[in-house]
């Protein structure tokens, strides 16, 4: 048996058969209750959790060539084995998952994360990773260090896929952007300089090289960046391009804003009025709503015959898909007191709708569930809470294990407790971790593996990068602005010191999901080990 510390990295040497001691169908060795009530058993739970996850980003979800990421891989619906070809092209969000737990491992203050790669392997995917960010900005300087959706031949070239050409989101480099400022600054420690000269150097040219080109390539005027930008040559330098606008600007205050954060603290380009445009412009977004539940105390209101009435107000999502509260993962959010507030609400009423529609599970945008094997999902952004959303909500019968990621910030018992329940449902676990998504009735699943869907709740069950931003943050004088900004834009809207419903409980899961599958036949609790 080969422990997972000795897998080797593929980029460096030929693949050879590994065979995990991990256990691949964990879930039903724990239970629910001593998940959320018994921190030791958590962390254990979390530990192993994480000691399968690492071969979805070992075997499935790293191009091996460049050790960039493959956004996911098809499973067998019978075996959970890998079906069909990878994903070979992904996005900058992906990367921002991929890089933050590494830096993860590097800090060394997360037994989670520190089930995944050894220090030395970190060390060299960082590495490559790099030199493969610096090929594409050669080949492709007119996206001026900012990536599109980009694909993969399989012999190490990296290229815009076919329908980003010429064209580069904003939203997915704001979140690459914080995960690669806080690598750059943790490789910057002494063992690292020593261990890897010159890495430290290179991360941070990545992030400021954002910097220095944000305004030209995505700055649309009076405060506004757009939310995709059309390039007139992407083969042409920046100082010789010329930047247009598609449709949409990036006004949003869930995820995108982390953009509107790096340009806000470290561009110069702007002057203090249209710094202070930015935020005037997402104004409209930022809206107060709430959820009306029904309840007896802390308990369903199936508990008693007159239930009482309380609304828990929240911040209006767009769906409230759980894939908006990404920026929570990268930044210090909380230490806003309102918009902490704010944020425990949002996932408090989260659990309570759970509890509301009687639902085995948490949403988030994700690749819909399939009857049988195949390579193409149907792609579910609209899943979320409906009554608390701007958009129109169809697929709240579609839950996924990553949908738990925000409320375990918010409160690991009930996180991780989540987790758990979840992916005890059949065929919640596959040799690559978790799987991507299940239908509510129990009879189809998503026989798919991808970094949306595993490596957003890897890095929050492992810390996120929160804490080491701040830190970083302070040491530069940005900490105060941004906390300042943030308290201001969120008391603005949300001014009450105490949020109806911040009294009640966060709900654990309550409801199971009816057991009509099978287990995937290579991740059983009377399979074999598994074998990559």
């Amino acid at each position: 048996m080969v422990s997972s510390s000795s897998i080797v990295l593929g980029f460096a040497v030929a693949m050879c058969v590994v065979v995990a001691d991990d256990t691949c169908r964990y879930a039903p060795s724990f239970s629910t209750n001593d998940i959320a009530t018994n921190e030791s058993v958590r962390t254990t739970f979390l530990e192993v959790h994480a000691s399968m996850e690492k071969y979805f980003m070992l075997y499935a979800g790293l191009d091996p060539t460049t050790q960039m990421t493959r956004d996911g891989h098809p499973l067998s619906i019978e075996t959970g084995k890998l079906f069909g070809e990878p994903h070979m092209f992904s996005a900058p969000s992906k990367e921002s998952v991929h890089v933050a737990m590494l830096c993860k491992v590097l800090e060394k203050t997360s037994s989670v994360a520190n089930q995944t790669y050894s220090i030395a392997d970190a060390l060299d995917v960082l590495e490559a990773k790099v030199t493969s960010f610096e090929a594409f900005g050669k080949a492709f300087p007119g996206f001026g260090g900012f990536f599109p959706w980009v694909a993969y031949d399989g012999n190490g070239s990296v290229a815009p896929t076919w329908d980003w050409q010429n064209r580069v989101p904003a939203l997915d480099n704001g979140e690459l952007f914080w995960a690669a400022f806080a690598v750059s600054f943790v490789l910057n420690e002494t063992e690292y300089r020593i261990a890897k000269p010159g890495l430290a150097e290179r991360w941070t040219h990545v992030w400021k090289n954002m910097v220095r080109n944000a305004v030209t390539v995505f700055y649309a005027g009076n405060g506004n960046f757009r939310t995709v930008t059309n390039i007139a040559n992407q083969s042409w330098p920046v100082e010789n391009n010329t930047y247009t606008g598609a449709p949409g600007y990036l006004n949003d205050p869930y995820e995108g804003e982390l953009f509107t954060v790096f340009v806000y603290l470290f561009n110069e380009d702007l002057n203090s009025t249209e710094k202070e445009l930015l935020w005037i412009n997402k104004r409209a977004m930022l809206q107060s709503v709430n959820l009306t539940v029904p309840h007896c105390g802390n308990k369903s209101s199936e508990h008693c015959p007159t239930p009482t009435i309380t609304n828990i107000t929240v911040q209006r999502g767009f769906w409230f898909s759980a894939h908006e509260q990404w920026k929570y993962l990268m930044l210090p959010y909380q230490d806003s007191p309102t918009n902490r507030r704010v944020f425990l609400n949002g996932e408090r009423a989260r659990t309570w709708y759970a509890r509301m529609q009687r639902a085995p599970g948490l949403w988030a945008s994700v690749n819909g569930p399939i009857p049988n094997d195949n390579v193409s999902f149907p792609y579910f952004s609209d899943c979320g809470v409906p009554p608390v959303a701007f958009e129109n909500v169809t697929h709240d019968d579609v839950i996924t294990p990553y949908g738990m990621f925000p409320l375990f910030l918010a409160s690991p018992p009930h996180g991780a407790a989540w987790l758990h329940h979840m992916i005890l449902n059949r065929k919640g676990q596959n040799c690559y971790g978790t799987t991507e998504s299940f239908n509510v009735t129990g009879t189809d699943i998503a026989p798919l593996v991808t970094w949306d869907s595993k490596i957003t709740t890897l890095a929050a069950t492992s810390g996120g990068l929160a804490e080491t931003n701040k830190r970083i943050l302070r040491s530069l004088g940005k900490y105060e602005p941004f906390v300042s900004v943030i308290e201001n834009e969120w008391a603005r809207v949300f001014p009450e010191p105490v949020l109806s419903g911040s009294d009640l409980d966060f709900v654990f899961p309550e409801y199971d999901l009816p057991q009509i599958l099978e287990d995937f036949t290579s991740c059983s609790a009377t399979s074999a080990a598994c074998v990559y």
